[in-house]
């Protein structure tokens, strides 16, 4: 009897220990310590622990501790092991040490060099990113953050915040992108924003690292405006969320604090100063993860408790964003046993893949790989669908996160669907061939949408026509992309690149890189500079001329005449869908001076989704002649391309000018002088791809070959 029961002993810590796919919806603790060993400053092993979120174990995820790819911790170190979920929300990341299980004093050692965990949806670890121990020397490793498992932003004890590209060998260094705050804590990227954390070295809580997802050294760090900035406060862990529609973005945080004041700290946004509403005392508190209830209620999950006694609770804030959290702390869901320790914790990581056919139901189960989408999910969803396979939101549904892979499309005819953020809000994905889109629909959407526009890489720096559908600043849009100019005063081009009076990228000439077209003004006068990158706002609806240099993250070569050669670059823009819901009509007011060559004037499509111009101008068909305008990428004379009553001109790559890419602009003819409003609507919405029209070989001089007076 003695011997079977061993046996099904064995095979139940097996169990545990096979590696098996994560479970959507679940909590994973990062888990230091062997069950046997008491916890030092030695290397000691780490796991990964699935549980369900009340509480019951799903799985144990054990990794290496010796041969070439191995991941350990020191055991005792109370700031070590922040866990995170991607931006995307398809892996876990962290970091830790590549020594061996039981290498004294690891994180001070000088033999024991970095290691940056990827952990997938299938459960599987990856453990080949590495970089020397130099980078952070005879110091503590404690986070590791990424956006799509490419590259990570790795936090330490010393060394600053650091960038590594996936795979990274042992023997190459890793990026230094800020020199100034050195001991830096738990990194987090949300929304495509790198985030950190510190105690130290005048960071004392949560701030912003450069802009977007920075590549490059000589990154500024900048605490969040009303958060602490003097010793006191130790964050363990943070995250954001977006409960207010009235507010853009994220309005509230969350912050697990160790410091003098510890526990559960709740922040909101008030104007774009972060103002404490409460603090939830909890001593030793450390990781924090949290996501929404079916009532659209923030559910925290927190690690707290020392290396001898420690645990998992949770706690359910039912107040408005603004208010002091309404809700008490849970007993342990679950508690450590003996010579473990928790520490950081997340969500796990997801991928769906919708396998459904033309309007089927988006929350029917069996349309799903992995089981459906529960109404309020707790870990990402990504739908990788072609653009005519139209999944369907039917019901009234909380979803964290979405992400529409490129090719994908969906349709809202629910009453309301409520797209609430943690690690980004609901991203509309956009590459060479494809852009996601919202087909045609009646239901409405509440919630941010994040919306890209791929611009092709060009032989040299050229305009292209743009436009967007979301109502955002430029300044925390698109310019967080690349890099926009225009006339002002002060700013410096190299190596800080500080912008000017008004908010653009200071340039040697500042001459204006983002222009709008005036069809009301005198021949020689209709383009003209937006005013100020801080104080102006993309409109849906509106086209914009652009000199798009390059990605921003290549730094001062795009501004001071080193790069001439502008790389492919991806342009975003977060915020509400069109006039903050998805249906009904879009009017844009036109105006110009005369008809004929004095009667163009430039247009956006509003909508983020393929529009079909035949429809268009068919609403319209008493104010705009049955022609459209707009470069041709692929002409090296110059000319436009013109869609005219089914033919086209000049069309370049253009196979099909009846169809309009999201995120293009293009030039109507008005059929009277004066101002009038063109109509969109969702029917003029096309199940149809379209990769867009974006110049890549012409010159801007050749403008006037269309006979378009300026």
């Amino acid at each position: 009897m003695k011997k079977i029961f061993i046996l099904i002993l064995l095979a139940f810590f097996s169990k545990l220990n096979a590696q098996v796919s994560l479970t959507p919806g679940n909590l994973v603790v990062l888990r230091v310590g062997d069950g046997t060993t008491a916890l030092t400053s030695a290397a000691a092993a780490v796991s990964l622990v699935e549980y369900t979120p009340s509480g019951t174990l799903v799985q144990v995820i054990t990794l290496p501790s010796s041969g070439t790819d191995k991941l350990t911790h020191s055991g005792s170190a109370t700031s070590d092991g922040s866990l995170s979920l991607s931006g995307d929300g398809r892996y876990l990341t962290f970091a830790g040490y590549d020594a061996t299980l039981a290498t004294l004093s690891v994180a001070s050692t000088a033999n024991a060099n970095k290691v940056v965990a990827r952990v997938g949806a299938n459960g599987v670890v990856d453990l080949t990113t590495k970089f020397p121990n130099a980078d952070i020397p005879g110091n503590n490793i404690r986070g590791a953050a990424t956006q799509d498992g490419t590259a990570f932003w790795v936090t330490g004890g010393s060394g600053g915040v650091r960038y590594v590209p996936y795979g990274n060998s042992v023997s190459t260094n890793s990026i230094q992108i800020n020199s100034t705050n050195t001991n830096t804590r738990p990194v987090h990227i949300f929304n495509r924003q790198v985030y950190v954390a510190g105690g130290a070295s005048s960071l004392f809580s949560v701030a912003t690292v450069g802009t977007g997802l920075p590549t490059t050294s000589g990154q500024i760090i900048s605490t969040l405006s009303g958060l602490p900035t003097t010793t006191g406060p130790t964050p363990g862990g943070f995250c954001f969320f977006d409960l207010s529609d009235a507010v853009p973005g994220y309005d509230v945080l969350y912050i697990s604090d160790f410091g003098s004041t510890p526990g559960i700290k709740k922040y909101y946004n008030n104007s774009g100063t972060w103002t404490l509403a409460s603090t939830t005392t909890l001593t030793n508190v450390f990781g924090i993860t949290g996501a929404l209830n079916s009532s659209g209620q923030p559910v925290l999950y927190v690690t707290a408790g020392t290396n001898t006694s420690n645990a998992i609770y949770s706690l359910t804030d039912a107040a408005n964003f603004n208010a002091a959290v309404s809700g008490s702390l849970s007993s342990a869901i679950v508690t450590a046993a003996s010579n473990y320790f928790f520490r950081g914790i997340a969500f796990t990581p997801a991928a769906f893949t919708w396998t459904g056919t033309t309007s089927s139901d988006w929350n029917t189960s069996s349309n799903w790989s992995s089981a459906g989408i529960p109404t309020a999910s707790a870990s990402p969803i990504s739908i990788p669908v072609v653009a005519t396979n139209y999944p369907i939101i039917t019901a009234n549904t909380f979803v964290s996160n979405l992400t529409l892979e490129p090719n994908a499309s969906i349709r809202v005819t629910g009453p309301a669907v409520s797209l609430r953020n943690v690690t980004q809000p609901m991203l509309l994905k956009s590459n060479s061939s494809f852009t996601a889109q919202i087909g045609n629909s009646s239901g409405t959407i509440s919630g941010n949408v994040t919306v890209e526009r791929f611009i092709p890489a060009k032989a040299a720096r050229k305009f292209s026509f743009v436009s967007s559908p979301i109502s955002a600043g430029i300044s925390t849009s698109w310019q967080t992309n690349t890099h926009i100019t225009g006339v002002g005063t002060g700013g410096t081009v190299c190596p800080s690149l500080t912008a000017n009076s008004n908010g653009f990228d200071a340039t040697v000439t500042n001459a204006p890189s983002m222009l709008v077209y005036n069809g009301a003004a005198t021949a020689g006068s209709r383009w003209g500079s937006v005013a100020n990158t801080n104080a102006t706002s993309l409109t849906p609806g509106v086209g914009y001329r652009m000199n798009i240099r390059g990605p921003r993250a290549t730094g001062c070569a795009l501004l001071d005449g080193t790069s001439l050669i502008p790389a492919a670059t991806t342009l975003s823009a977060t915020g509400a869908i069109t006039n903050t819901v998805n249906s009904g009509n879009v009017s844009v007011s036109v105006n110009s001076l005369g008809t004929g060559t004095d009667g163009y004037v430039l247009i956006g499509n509003p909508y983020p989704a393929v529009i079909d111009f035949n429809a268009f101008q068919l609403t319209n068909t008493a104010l705009i002649a049955n022609e459209y305008k707009t470069y041709s990428p692929a002409n090296a004379a110059g000319t436009y391309t013109t869609w005219n009553g089914g033919s086209l001109t000049n069309a370049g790559d253009l196979t099909n000018g009846q169809y309009i890419a999201s995120g293009q602009a293009f030039f109507v003819q008005k059929l009277a002088a004066g101002a009038d409003n063109l109509s969109f609507t969702e029917a003029h919405k096309a199940a149809q791809t379209q990769a867009g029209i974006y110049r890549t070989t012409t010159t801007w001089n050749n403008l006037v070959r269309v006979g378009m007076k300026t």
